[in-house]
């Protein structure tokens, strides 16, 4: 039996808090490996990223705090601007959300903790999609700050690699400057073990050269700070750490400053007096069948088939 990763981690790590987390998370990291590798048995794409979406969704509700719902959806801001299709939305459940069906939602930009999108593997191609779907994302408007945004991958490009590609589609989409929004807040990949952490946006390198990305993003190595050279170079064992440091931390911000991620309805919907589309609607009563004593105002646009004009 090969050597268990998770017991050289704990060597190394003296406090036994540190350990069990680390080793918690380790084992989810297998697991969620597994759990991908067992989806192979499916044909068809689409069940395939939606199952591996699931398994993503169950993790971080089983681990993180209960306050916290985990949906698919879009997330629009004021201005009718949308980010498209979002795999991982985590949203407060004490905040407004708009229900199409089951899971799937629209979501105010404010109310909105963190958008996740999740790759089989992280390819060049994919890379391309993640790019533009965070700036979409980061180009909704702030508030109170970009909306976070996490790159996960099961398996696919090693780091070197990652680095190459976005050079390469900056390079042919000629964007050079400010490109931050463009870049997620955190690359995962589950196979290789690593966790790319931004910097702040202000660090980040705005002219295009071949060290710009490395300068944009750093290794998220926790408490592998304390390991020799040797051990320095496993990190398996942290790639979830950085991922669930990262998410405590917003769940944690959120919560300590509710005031500032509140909904501000009226740039949503201006005041019924307002819109013209309505004028008219309300100025005549209809009543359900047998109820002629508790008149319900309904607009006609609306009113349902159940109720008549009398």
């Amino acid at each position: 039996m090969s050597k268990d990763k998770s017991t050289e981690v704990d060597k190394k790590v003296s406090d036994p808090k540190a350990q069990i987390l680390l080793r918690h998370l380790e084992h989810n990291r297998r697991a969620l490996l597994q759990l991908a590798q067992s989806t192979d048995i499916l044909k068809h794409t689409g069940n395939i990223g939606v199952a591996r979406e699931g398994f993503i969704s169950a993790f971080l509700k089983n681990n993180l705090p209960n306050s916290v719902n985990y949906y698919t959806g879009e997330i629009i801001d004021a201005k009718d601007v949308r980010s498209g299709q979002i795999d991982i939305i985590l949203h407060h459940s004490s905040s407004v959300k708009f229900n199409i069906f089951d899971g799937l939602n629209i979501f105010p930009v404010e109310t909105v903790l963190c958008a996740i999108e999740v790759k089989s593997n992280l390819c060049k191609e994919d890379m391309k999609m993640i790019l533009n779907s965070c700036y979409k994302v980061k180009s909704l408007r702030d508030y109170p700050d970009e909306t976070p945004y996490i790159a996960f991958a099961y398996k696919g490009s090693k780091i070197e690699t990652i680095n190459t590609n976005i050079k390469e589609i900056f390079d042919e989409k000629k964007i050079s400057g400010n490109f931050s929004k463009y870049l997620p807040d955190i690359i995962i990949n589950l196979e290789e073990g690593f966790c790319l952490v931004k910097c702040n946006k202000n660090d980040c390198n705005t002219n295009s050269n071949d060290n710009v990305f490395k300068e944009c993003y750093r290794e998220e190595e926790g408490f592998i700070k304390r390991f020799n050279t040797k051990h320095h170079k496993q990190k398996g064992n942290l790639v979830l750490w950085g991922l669930f440091k990262y998410l405590i931390e917003i769940i944690n911000k959120w919560d300590k400053n509710p005031e500032k991620f509140n909904m501000k309805i009226d740039d949503y919907a201006k005041k019924i007096e307002e819109l013209k589309f309505l004028e008219g609607y309300w100025d005549e009563f209809y009543y359900l069948d047998g109820e002629k004593d508790n008149p319900i105002q309904w607009p006609k646009l609306f009113a349902p088939e159940t109720v008549k004009e009398l």
